[in-house]
This record gives C-alpha cells, sequence and structure tokens, in this order.
C-alpha cells in the first residue's frame, strides 16, 4: 500500500497533475458542496489508484477543495441528489486579460461522463486533493474505449 496524497495546485501545471490524479473518480451529486461565505467548493470521491499501477486495483476515498470560488454553475447535474457522476477532468480556462498573471481569475471546469459539468468562477487557482481513507480493492480497472 502506498502513502496517502496530499497534492495542491495554484497554476495550470499542478492542476494538471490533480486531473490527471482524480480521473476516473466516483461520487455522487451531494458530494459536492458551495460554501459562498467561505468561498470554498468541495467535494469527496472513490477516487481510482493509477499510481498503484496496472497490477494493483485500488481506490481510496479523497477530499478535494477548491478555494476563491465566487460563482458554481452546473450542467446536467441534478443538485442534491445521488445521481452518480464519473470525473474525466478538471480544467482550468483562464480569463484572456488575466491570463499571463501569475494565478488568473477564470473558470475552473469539472468534466463528468454523460455531458455533465460543474463550473467554478474562481479569482485565483487554489486547490488541495487528499485521500482522506485506506485503499480497498476495485473491482476492475476503468477503461475508456473509443468508438
Amino acid at each position: 500500500m502506498s502513502e496517502p496524497l496530499h497534492l495542491w495546485a495554484q497554476d495550470t501545471e499542478d492542476l494538471v497533475v490533480i486531473s490527471a490524479t482524480l480521473q476516473d473518480a466516483v461520487l455522487k451529486a451531494d458530494d459536492m458542496s458551495f460554501d459562498k461565505g467561505r468561498r470554498v467548493f468541495a467535494l469527496v470521491a472513490n477516487r481510482y489508484c493509477w499510481e498503484q499501477g496496472q497490477t494493483e486495483k485500488k481506490r481510496t476515498r479523497c477530499g478535494v477543495h477548491f478555494e476563491n470560488v465566487l460563482a458554481v454553475r452546473s450542467k446536467n447535474i441534478s443538485q442534491k441528489s445521488d445521481q452518480p457522476l464519473a470525473l474525466l477532468a478538471v480544467i482550468f480556462d483562464p480569463d484572456e486579460k488575466e491570463a499571463n498573471t501569475p494565478s488568473p481569475e477564470g473558470i475552473i471546469r469539472l468534466m463528468f461522463s454523460g455531458d455533465a459539468e460543474m463550473n467554478l468562477h474562481v479569482e485565483g487557482l487554489k486547490v488541495v486533493m487528499q485521500d482522506v481513507t485506506g485503499q480497498w480493492a476495485a473491482r476492475s480497472t476503468p477503461n475508456h474505449d473509443e468508438e
């Protein structure tokens, strides 16, 4: 068993690592929450442990929190429900006028299967991901067959 991961992102290169780590994480719509007063969007998910390689099929529970969130919009997600979601990618789209600043304003896009999406309008990029449980055996390895 490997050590629990604790990752943070303050730029797009860091976010690419978090996105790859979270690829194929599964959660329910009600596992996500936005605290408007604190400007924090948080989620918990069962992520596939890609760092284990192809021989060990493991999952772990992890928490992810996004700071400096000004607004949240969703597409094809039923809020406060047990709708299952599979996370495919986390992408940051900086505002064009601020693209060259160290921590630009922009949109963090959480892309899920089934054309579902959460868009977080952020004042600056700050994301923390941390494993919060031990690992357990996964039933299978996620598969992305090209059609």
